[in-house]
Formats: C-alpha cells, sequence, structure tokens
C-alpha cells in the first residue's frame, strides 16, 4: 500500500486542500494512494537516551549550543526554539524557555520517530506550518525523495518534487522555501503586475489580511524633523512569528539581531529611525500576542533610551510615509 501522508485531517477546508494535492500526486506518481494521518507516537529508547545525553552535556541549558543539535539528521534544535519563542513569555521568563524547550525538544523526537517509522510507505505528503516543529517532517520527506506539498508564505499552495535529491546533500528546511533568482522566469504582463502589487502594498498596506484592522497614524512633527538626515531604517518584525524559518543566521530570535543591529548602528553620525511593525496596535484575536510584542519592543527602546541617534517610532506609520 502506497500512502499520502498529511498534518492535517481531511476536514473543512483542508479536505479541498488535502485531496487536492493528493490527487495531484496520483497524477504525477501514476499510482493510488491512501490518506494517512501523521499521529505522533511514544519517542524511541534511542531518543530518550539521546535527550539524556543532552542534559549530561548541557547542551540543553545553552541556546547557542542547543540550536545546532541534530537527531537523525533532523535540524531538532532549531525547530524547537521557533517553537518555543512562538511564546513572547519565553522571552522574558528564562524558566518559561527551558519549560518549552524540554516540551517541544521530546515532541520533536516523538515527530521524527513517527515519521521514519512510516517513511517507507510514504509516498508524498502534504505538510502544514513547516517554520515549525512540522518542518521536521518537511525534512525528513526531502531527504528520503518524497513530494512534498506545503501552504506557506511566500510560495503559497505548492509542491516541491524531491524524488531526485541526491541523499548525500542533507537538506534543510528553507531549502524548499527559498525563492531563488531565475527560478522562474516572468512575462511582462506578471512583472508589471508584481510592480503594481508591490506599489500597492506599500501606499495601501490594509490590503494586507493580517494588516486589516491597524489604523495608521501620520508622522508627528517632531518625527519629520527628526528623518530630515536619516541614514538608516530598521524594521522591527514580531518577535514571535516564523523565527528561525530561514535556517540559522548566527542571530538566535528577531529580538537577538535587532538589539546587536543598533548597537553597531548607535555610532558616529548616524540617524536611525526603527519602526515597529504596525500589528503591534492591533487588538481583538491578536490582543495577547500583539500586546507582548509591543512591551518587548518598548523593553528594546528602553534599553536605548539615552541614545540620540535612534529614533523609536511605536505607531504604526505607512512605509509611503517615510520612503
Amino acid at each position: 500500500m502506497h500512502y499520502f501522508a498529511t498534518t492535517r485531517s481531511p476536514t473543512n477546508i483542508y479536505s479541498i486542500i488535502v485531496n487536492s494535492c493528493k490527487n495531484d500526486a496520483e497524477k504525477k506518481l501514476n499510482r493510488s494512494l491512501k490518506i494517512l494521518y501523521l499521529n505522533k507516537k511514544i519517542p524511541s529508547l534511542n531518543f530518550f537516551l539521546y535527550f539524556i545525553k543532552t542534559f549530561l552535556l548541557c547542551e540543553i541549558f545553552f541556546n547557542k549550543r542547543f540550536i545546532n543539535l541534530k537527531y537523525r539528521d533532523c535540524s531538532i534544535g532549531r525547530h524547537t526554539l521557533s517553537t518555543s519563542w512562538r511564546d513572547k513569555r519565553s522571552y522574558l521568563n528564562p524558566f518559561t524557555l527551558f519549560y518549552y524547550k524540554v516540551k517541544y525538544f521530546i515532541i520533536s523526537g516523538s515527530i521524527i520517530d513517527t515519521v521514519y517509522s512510516n517513511i517507507n510507505k510514504i509516498d508524498a505528503a502534504y505538510v502544514d506550518h513547516g517554520v515549525y516543529l512540522n518542518g521536521l517532517i518537511i525534512q525528513i520527506c526531502a531527504n528520503n525523495n518524497k513530494l512534498i506539498y506545503q501552504n506557506c508564505y511566500p510560495r503559497g499552495l505548492s509542491i516541491k518534487d524531491c524524488r531526485k535529491n541526491n541523499k548525500k546533500i542533507i537538506l534543510e528546511y528553507e531549502d524548499l522555501l527559498i525563492l531563488r533568482k531565475n527560478e522562474k522566469k516572468l512575462s511582462i504582463k506578471e512583472k508589471k503586475n508584481a510592480k503594481n502589487k508591490i506599489k500597492e502594498v506599500v501606499n495601501i498596506p490594509e490590503t494586507i489580511p493580517w494588516i486589516k484592522g491597524v489604523k495608521f497614524k501620520k508622522l508627528k512633527d517632531k518625527n519629520l524633523k527628526n528623518l530630515k538626515n536619516l541614514t538608516h531604517i530598521v524594521y522591527a518584525h514580531s518577535f514571535a512569528d516564523g523565527q528561525l524559518v530561514w535556517g540559522l543566521d548566527g542571530f538566535l530570535n528577531m529580538r537577538e539581531w535587532i538589539e546587536f543591529t543598533l548597537k553597531k548602528l548607535d555610532t558616529g553620525k548616524n540617524k536611525v529611525y526603527v519602526k515597529a511593525h504596525p500589528n503591534f496596535t492591533l487588538r481583538g484575536y491578536f490582543d495577547e500576542a500583539c500586546a507582548m510584542d509591543r512591551h518587548i519592543f518598548f523593553l528594546i527602546k528602553n534599553k536605548f533610551r539615552f541614545s540620540k541617534r535612534l529614533v523609536f517610532e511605536e505607531e504604526p506609520i505607512k512605509n509611503s510615509s517615510v520612503l
């Protein structure tokens, strides 16, 4: 029996997505597939021995070492940390972070062992939210020559055919996500549409689904004066959403990156405009997450409160007002 694995039960809207991907896989493979819902199992004895080893070597206590941990050729440390920082309290309390690291480390081990126990009968898979723990499923399937479907930014609903992948090269999650230059040749019409879309997003950001509800404000007079000699603009993204999505770059998370960057720029004749993400002011469904993002942003602002080179903008301002 050949299977089409999925991280989502094919019900409601996912009935359309999962079954559409399954039908496409059957055409490409020229065989019938049965849906296999990936239920996590209890981690293996080998994983628990590996888990104990990380404690004895103190690797679980130091993030710079933990982030590089591999289990069965999977980036278990990176995906565990990415998921742990989804709760912004992990930025504020080391004990909260440690709790989530242990919790998601064990769940990650369960995911890896579960997928490997089924890998020989899986021909294709639909996986959602790969930036977090499910990225381990994508990594296993990619390195075992499977068809992989996912629905994520920036590709949307897409397929990656890894059947001809060189097994000597270990793929990471971002290898399936990155849009490479000249990957697709755009027509003149497509280029024009893309340019128009960029202009629309810059001038009318409310058209972006996750920005709807933001009440944008005009630049204050004092900020207009401060921007006259501007040398840099630093954008503060969410401190929880999509951490480490593009792989390891030397920083553990967004907060570490922005504090490092501001420290480097806070020299000489630089004039730096630090712009908060518009979502930091949203309320309603995103209330708790946005409030915590805003809180962390103000902690960073307070850290650089004596700087005369940095201008922090906590209000939602359109890019068209700055550029």
